[in-house]
This record gives structure tokens, C-alpha cells and sequence, in this order.
């Protein structure tokens, strides 16, 4: 008996490891599965450095790769929440935007609003911010909501609840999506006019980029504590003229200094924000990474993240770049051909399939 149950113990063993030893080699799958590839979430530009029209290009950061193709406008793309549509001002003399499908880049609709557009989380909501902002829905386009205070920019909070605009007047504007009456808040913010804000994903924290008034070749970073109703954090820029990026996951924010258009100041670097920490946690230069005669490193002037929060893709000058965000590292850059004036950097805010 002793023997009997030595031996199916020993069977046992071997077929198991026989199992394990398939599995590892996959050898007892004709088909064995293949690791998903990485989401391609490509990012939307434009040169216009042209007069007749722009060259609009579009960057795929897993692949470092970049694409071309010519549409009659001057003014920047911007990118659906999930990443099925482009919207682009038409301009004058008809004054509206124009919708176009990104796979046919033919037109499929339009509304007669003009400004920035930013987009809520949920692709339900989009806000035009301009001359005055209005909400509007993204089925149809019908509106929302809409009220005369001129905006710089704006943006959605994570759960698309409320939106965060940066009022020509200064200070932030807070409107409340989730409230019937549409209630508003104003914040008074020192140090500048805003003209960029971000919510943290709790929005306890404001995140802006500021200019001063008073001098124009400063800008400044600052973080806004809700709960403590004031600035907790500030970093001054010489020139500024920027913009910031907060990371997918709460525990960053981008942001750049490229200076202003009459070349006064600029950083060859991004700068880091720890969420968490309350203090620049590096910056990343592009010294060094460049071909001649850039070694000595580029401003670098817009910056979008991917939803996944796996890539940070750049432009400046004539290059565009590929951050790696898990590795904090530069991996991979294009130096277009010829003189650029590359512009309007954007891609889907949100993971969509």
C-alpha cells in the first residue's frame, strides 16, 4: 500500500510538472496569446508658419512616428474626449467651428461659437471659451449653459461636475454643472492674471499658470488650496507664457517655460510638480538630446498627456518629443523639415476604446 500511494503521489508530480513546463513554453498551445500592444494615443498639431493655410500633423508616441495632411484653416485642432473627432475654428468671414471626423477628415458638423475648446471627462460636455463661454452638449450641440465673462481657458473636473475657467478679468471661475441653477463661484488669486487652471481630481487644488500684470516678462506656477483658501505653493518664470499638464493619476504636473514671442526668457526644460509632496520633484532638459545646432537644448511651448498617463508628447521650435512618464526621460523626438511655427497642441483627455 505504501508503495501503491508513493507511486500516484510521483505520478502526480511529473504530470504537474510536465503542465508547468507547457505553460512556460507554451508549447501546448498552437496559438499562445500575445501581449496586448500598447494604446496608440496620438497627438494633433499644426504649422503655421504658411500664409494660404496650415499643414496640420499628427504624432504617435509609441511609434515615434508623425503623419501629415493639409485642411484649410489657421487656428488649432482640438482633440474629442474620445479621440473620434477634431474641432477647428473656421474664422472669419462665416465665424463658426467646424466638427470633422478624424478617420475621413471630412466635416460632419458645425456650431457658431469660436474660442478654446476643452472637454468633459465624460465626452458628454464641451465648453467654448472666448469672447464668452458656453457649454454645449456634444450630441447635437445644443446649449448647455452660457454667460458673457470672456475666458483664457478652462477646464472640466474629473467626474465632468464642474468646470474651471480662467476669466480675462482674472481670478478663476467655477460653475457648478451639477447644480439646476447653474450656481457660480469666483476666486480672487494674486500674483497675476490666470490663464491656464486645472482642478486636482478630489479638487481640493487649483493648479495655474499666471502672468503679472505689472511686468510681463514674469510668469508664474501656483497651486491654490481650496480648503485652506489660499496659495499654497509658487514658482516664478522668466518669461513664462506657458502652460501646464496635471498627470492621469493625481500625482503630477507639467508645466514649461518657453518665454514670450519677442524672445525674452525660456527654460530648455520641463519642470516636475509633486502632487503629493507640495515641491518641484526635477525638471527634464532637453540639453544634450538634439540635433545640431540644438544641443544646447529648446523651450519647449505646449505639452499634452496621454490618458493612460504613460506618455507626455512636446513641441517646440521645428521638433516634437516623446516623454516616457514612468521613467521621467525623453525617449524620442522628429525634427521637421524646413521653418515651423508649430501650434495648438492636443489630444483625448479621457482612456476611451
Amino acid at each position: 500500500m505504501t508503495i501503491r500511494y508513493a507511486s500516484i503521489k510521483a505520478v502526480i508530480l511529473i504530470v504537474a510538472g510536465m503542465l508547468a513546463l507547457c505553460l512556460y513554453f507554451a508549447g501546448c498551445d498552437d496559438n499562445p496569446i500575445e501581449p496586448k500592444p500598447a494604446k496608440d494615443y496620438p497627438a494633433y498639431f499644426l504649422d503655421c508658419y504658411h500664409e494660404e493655410a496650415n499643414w496640420y500633423f499628427v504624432y504617435h508616441p509609441t511609434t515615434n512616428t508623425v503623419d501629415s495632411f493639409w485642411l484649410p484653416y489657421r487656428l488649432p485642432p482640438f482633440i474629442s474626449a474620445d479621440g473620434q473627432k477634431m474641432y477647428v475654428t473656421a474664422g472669419t468671414p462665416t465665424d463658426h467651428t467646424d466638427v470633422l471626423n478624424l478617420d475621413s477628415m471630412a466635416v460632419i458638423d458645425q456650431f457658431p461659437y469660436l474660442g478654446t475648446i476643452s472637454f468633459s471627462p465624460d465626452n458628454r460636455l464641451l465648453a467654448v471659451s472666448g469672447d464668452s463661454l458656453v457649454i454645449l452638449n456634444t450630441s447635437g450641440y445644443s446649449v448647455v449653459f452660457q454667460d458673457t465673462t470672456s475666458m483664457y481657458h478652462g477646464a472640466f473636473s474629473s467626474n465632468s461636475k464642474r468646470f474651471y475657467g480662467a476669466p480675462r478679468a482674472g481670478g478663476v471661475y467655477i460653475l457648478d454643472l451639477s447644480d439646476p441653477s447653474f450656481s457660480v463661484k469666483r476666486l480672487s488669486v494674486p500674483f497675476g492674471a490666470v490663464r491656464h487652471v486645472a482642478p486636482s481630481i478630489d479638487e481640493t487644488k487649483l493648479f495655474l499658470y499666471l502672468q503679472r500684470p505689472w511686468f510681463y516678462h514674469f510668469g508664474v506656477f501656483a497651486v491654490y488650496d481650496m480648503v485652506a483658501d489660499s496659495l499654497i505653493f509658487s514658482d516664478t518664470l522668466w518669461s513664462g507664457c506657458g502652460e501646464l499638464e496635471p498627470t492621469p493619476d493625481g500625482r503630477y504636473v507639467f508645466y514649461t517655460n518657453p518665454g514670450d514671442s519677442y524672445g525674452f526668457g525660456g527654460s530648455p526644460w520641463l519642470t516636475i510638480y509633486d502632487i503629493q509632496q507640495n515641491a518641484i520633484l526635477s525638471t527634464i532638459s532637453t540639453v544634450g538630446i538634439l540635433e545640431y545646432p540644438y544641443e544646447y537644448g529648446i523651450p519647449l511651448s505646449e505639452i499634452c498627456i496621454s490618458p493612460d498617463g504613460k506618455w507626455l508628447t512636446a513641441i517646440g521650435y521645428r521638433f516634437v518629443l516623446s516623454l516616457d512618464i514612468r521613467r521621467m526621460k525623453f525617449v524620442n523626438h522628429i525634427m521637421l523639415d524646413g521653418p515651423k511655427n508649430l501650434w495648438g497642441l492636443s489630444c483625448q483627455n479621457s482612456p476611451w476604446e
